[in-house]
């Protein structure tokens, strides 16, 4: 479940940063016969692959879970395959393009998403059709092909939802009418208050929605619910309900705790745990989801999903600028002009992907391992021995096939947490210590979380954004012209460049070298011009140059911009009266609705300097 947790992320992700675009390398029918190839090629790989694994079978040692090791790999490196095969759907046959260009569909931002999803999860239904039967094997499950693929859509449902709900807000609130409350909502800080309201209400009532979508019932009365009933009011937990988890009918060896308000926190346990554990083992499983609970677990994986929005807002320009900053990518987007939106695409998708990986499969991860271990120390203090919990962790791998020695990304195998338990009874301080082990975690990764959103505040509001911007934009100008090096309007657009960063020299010579290849441009004369006429220390033969650029300019294309160049270029030789004359002619060249401002503004700075030359 963990994995794909993960696995859907990357697939919103992937989708979400691909723009529609012309460059589909087989539009139409073409495409579609291409989309059906992949997926029966993914198809037959999946039915070769665990047939494979079927003809290997007789040499695995069950009770050591080399079967149970060699499956969830498969199954692992199926899904990436299932992601790269999807990626091609959306980059390169527009799948994507298609379902944006549907009525209704394309202007909701859930429904186009869950039109990437539907893809990604006949994939997935794909996979978990041919790897059953190496499931029931292992697993000694009693489910029909079927009824497993349901339950794993099932299982998976409660993943996607948040997203599916929020999406689902955001297009309301595009329906609502433009009022102060929408036009707020549009702001950074409207956002941001929307989404942790919005998250804060789902975490309160998430429950009560995967409580239906996983058909929980609560667990009858008799002897187990009078067990685990005589537990928690003993150690004082508050819960709503004890619930049969129906995970895979039952078949499961698992129990947890869902819920951080007590009317909506339930207890959920298998059939099948109940089934193997005694007493003592169900009171040591029930104390360690308590510790889950009672060390806020749950809260601060809510405060790690939050912590990624601001990682993904202070790092995902700068690492997509430092992308671009290698001679490399320039290359890769300059190879071909008519596929740049594609690569453009797939180049936005790469930092994300990549923070993401590291964020939770690394980050994350790290988190969830120790507090898991965290979790069985509470365990440990609350029952008073290591026992109950170091035999359900044994019964749970042994009844279920799976490896004992084998950890996962976020879990410690169960030898590590068993050897980890034992050196805890015999030396107590270890309990102590990974304790404050977990607590410099969590200082030290708020502490990191605070300086990096810092640094995405100065990036984003402080204007050191807009310097990088200018920086990738010279790169990537400099690069288009090594490959059109007779291309004039590169060079002006170079030259535009350099006079934002107040580089005027350098911003001369490429206007220059732009009019050389094409004189008569009316915008690189007038830029030129301008640059000139407001260059600070302009020499005569400067100024004089200016305003002979900025009536080519005018000549060439009678329009505000050109005329207020030429003002601005008759203000600088130091004559204000013709200056008033050209900016009075732009004002009335502008469209109607067109600000006024800025010119009236200019006109005045010109009446000043005339007055001030007749007092002289």
């Amino acid at each position: 479940m963990f994995n794909n947790l993960v696995y859907f992320i990357l697939i919103l992700l992937v989708y979400s940063a691909y723009q529609p675009s012309d460059e589909i390398i087989l539009p139409g029918w073409p495409g579609f016969a291409l989309s059906l190839a992949l997926l029966a090629a993914y198809y037959i790989l999946a039915r070769t692959s665990f047939a494979r694994f079927k003809r290997q079978a007789a040499v695995f040692q069950r009770s050591a879970g080399k079967a149970s090791v060699v499956y969830h790999r498969l199954q692992m490196r199926l899904s990436i395959l299932a992601i790269v095969f999807f990626t091609a759907h959306v980059y390169f046959l527009g799948y994507k393009d298609l379902v944006t260009a549907v009525p209704v569909i394309g202007g909701s931002v859930a429904l186009t998403g869950l039109a990437g999803l539907v893809l990604f999860a006949l994939y997935l239904s794909l996979l978990w059709f041919e790897s059953f039967d190496s499931y029931a094997w292992i697993y000694g499950s009693r489910l029909t092909r079927y009824r497993f693929i349901r339950n794993q859509l099932q299982i998976n449902i409660p993943i996607i939802l948040p997203w599916l709900l929020l999406s689902a807000v955001a297009d309301l609130i595009t329906l609502m009418p433009q009022i102060g409350l929408k036009t707020w909502l549009n702001t950074g800080a409207g956002q941001i208050a929307f989404f942790l309201v919005f998250l804060g209400l789902l975490s309160v009532v998430f429950p009560v929605l995967v409580r239906y979508m996983w058909g929980l019932t609560p667990l009858p009365p008799g002897p187990h619910r009078s067990i685990i009933e005589s537990f928690c009011e003993k150690t004082g937990f508050k819960y709503s309900e004890i619930m049969l988890w129906p995970l895979y009918e039952g078949e499961a060896l698992t129990a947890g705790v869902m819920g951080m308000v007590r009317r909506w926190r339930y207890i959920l346990i298998t059939r099948s745990l109940l089934d193997i554990l005694d007493e003592d083992e169900m009171g040591a499983v029930l104390a360690h989801e308590l510790g889950h609970v009672k060390r806020h677990h749950l809260i601060f994986y809510l405060f790690f999903f939050i912590g990624y929005l601001v990682l993904s807002y202070s790092l995902f320009d700068l690492s997509f600028y430092m992308l671009l900053s290698t001679d490399w990518t320039i290359d890769l987007l300059l190879a071909d002009k008519d596929s740049q939106g594609t690569t453009i695409s797939l180049l936005l998708s790469a930092p994300f992907i990549l923070i993401m990986l590291l964020y939770f499969r690394f980050g994350f991860g790290a988190f969830m391992r120790n507090f898991e271990r965290q979790a069985d120390l509470f365990s440990y203090r609350v029952t008073g021995t290591i026992r109950g919990l170091v035999n359900s962790l044994e019964k749970i791998a042994y009844y279920s096939g799976q490896s004992r020695s084998l950890p996962s990304w976020h879990h410690f195998s169960v030898a590590q947490r068993v050897e980890f338990l034992e050196a805890c009874e015999r030396e107590p301080s270890l309990v102590q210590a990974h304790e404050k082990k977990v607590r410099r975690m969590i200082l030290a990764y708020c502490l990191g979380l605070v300086l990096i959103g810092l640094l995405g505040y100065q990036f984003h509001e402080k204007g050191l954004g807009e310097d990088v911007n200018r920086s990738v934009s010279l790169k990537l100008v400099k690069g288009q012209i090594r490959r059109y090096p007779q291309n004039a309007q590169l060079y002006r657009l170079l030259g535009d460049l350099y006079g934002k960063q107040s580089c005027l020299e350098e911003s001369i010579l490429a206007y220059e070298q732009s009019l050389a290849l094409n004189p008569n441009d009316p915008i690189t004369n007038n830029n030129y011009a301008w640059s000139l006429a407001t260059k600070p220390d302009a020499t005569s033969s400067e100024k004089a140059m200016a305003l002979w650029l900025a009536k080519k300019a005018a000549s060439l294309l009678a329009a505000p911009f050109t005329l207020d160049t030429l003002a601005e270029a008759l203000y600088a030789n130091d004559q204000p009266e013709l200056a008033i004359r050209v900016i009075d002619q732009a004002v009335t060249l502008l469209k109607p609705g067109e600000s006024k401002g800025y010119f009236l503004k200019q006109r005045a700075k010109f009446q000043a300097a005339l007055e001030k030359k007749s007092g002289d």
